[in-house]
């Protein structure tokens, strides 16, 4: 039984080799060549070579077992999920952690609950996307939540490997439905004899462009009549006050409508600048079912029943900017759009920017023929004087 080390250029580095014979108590002699690990002297390295002779007298399966490196279990989609879930309730707003529960209860655990975290590859996401029985934008969601998964498992250790990228569908274009300004006025009117809680619900709406949280979630001191801005700092979900949708702060001027209904509510129900906008008649808060049943209720009087709910308003104030001709980018500011993709769903109403686009383009042509005109004129008429001055 001999040991030997020597040095062996391998991959243009210098490693150790351990070259080891060994006789087995059956009579059989094996030889076995093997690279040393991480060996940094001719010590280390015999070292590592006895001891491995000895492995090879105890048996094979010994040497297989050391040779074989041990496979850590990755826990499944199904027993890692309630970690990433607690991850998402501390991390993120609740809204979003609540669609990444309801994702994996209804769409991902039933169809990959047994499959574990490091064995996710581009196939699955290709397996999301033929899922016909959804909407191009649920599967969007769907695809989101794997991938937020699968990230925080690969930072979480559960994953060795970096998780793959999973490329969102492209979702058709779809033109958000809008009053018109006579529907938009008759809605309004409607809402009026509601009550006058009811008609500012729809104002914040269909002239400031405040989503459904946003406006639950104004209060008094974010109103400033005196100079006209209303200011976006705040939203509710399910009783929670949270941050605007991405993030987006804003400040928006009051129109006249507006500032008018909010100063009569504010005479009739004396409030606290701390207090909400929008309340019951009881003080309490109001929540998205009031909202909707609102809606519900004044939409049918308006004859606009099945319109839609509350985010109509803000598609049609949105719609009622790009059809005045204000620029996208002062439409984005206003509605708080994160991408300017948002808005650009709008600006097929904006008719008046190509149209004077394509007078411009008429009236520079008609100028180029009248000097393109004159210039052949002159030229033939120069032309004939040559030729009489020859003759």
């Amino acid at each position: 039984m001999t040991v030997k080390v020597r040095q062996k250029k391998v991959h243009g580095k210098l490693r150790w080799e351990a070259d080891i014979h060994v006789k087995l108590p059956c009579g059989k002699t094996v030889r076995d060549r093997k690279i040393v690990p991480n060996a940094q002297s001719r010590q280390a390295a015999l070292r590592w070579g006895r001891s491995r002779e000895v492995l090879l007298i105890r048996g094979d399966q010994d040497v297989r077992r050391a040779d074989t490196p041990r496979k850590e279990a990755t826990p499944t989609l199904k027993t890692f999920s309630p970690q990433f879930l607690r991850h998402c309730r501390a991390t993120l707003k609740p809204s979003t952690a609540a669609n990444h529960e309801t994702n994996l209860r209804v769409h991902l655990i039933p169809a990959f609950g047994n499959v574990h975290v490091g064995d996710f590859e581009r196939r699955h996401g290709l397996t999301i996307k033929g899922w016909d029985q959804v909407s191009p934008g649920t599967r969007n969601k769907i695809l989101a939540t794997l991938g937020s998964l699968l990230t925080f498992a690969y930072e979480f250790g559960a994953r060795k490997t970096a998780p793959p990228t999973l490329r969102h569908m492209r979702k058709p274009l779809v033109r958000p439905d809008y009053f018109t300004h006579v529907e938009y006025d008759r809605l309004i009117a409607c809402a009026a004899e509601t009550g006058l809680r009811v008609k500012a619900m729809v104002l914040l709406g269909g002239e400031a462009g405040l989503r459904a949280g946003e406006a639950r979630a104004l209060r008094w001191r974010s109103v400033e009549l005196a100079r006209g801005d209303l200011h976006v700092d705040a939203s509710e979900w399910n009783g929670i006050i949270t941050e605007p949708k991405s993030k987006r702060y804003r400040t928006l001027p009051i129109s006249d409508e507006l500032a008018e209904c909010l100063r009569e509510l504010a005479r009739r129900y004396p409030s606290k600048p701390r207090d909400f906008v929008l309340v019951r008649d009881d003080g309490r808060s109001i929540s998205a079912r009031w909202m909707a049943a609102r809606m519900t209720k004044v939409l049918g009087t308006a004859g606009l029943h099945g319109r839609g709910r509350f985010h109509i308003l803000r598609h049609t104030f949105c719609s009622h900017l790009a059809a005045a001709g204000v620029p996208i980018r002062e439409i984005q500011e206003l509605a708080g759009h994160s991408r300017v993709e948002h808005t650009e769903r709008y600006m097929h109403l904006a008719p008046d920017a190509t149209s004077n686009a394509i007078a411009r383009l008429s009236t520079a042509r008609r100028q180029a023929r009248l000097v393109t005109g004159d210039v052949a004129e002159t030229s033939f008429r120069s032309s004939e004087s040559g030729a009489k001055s020859k003759s």
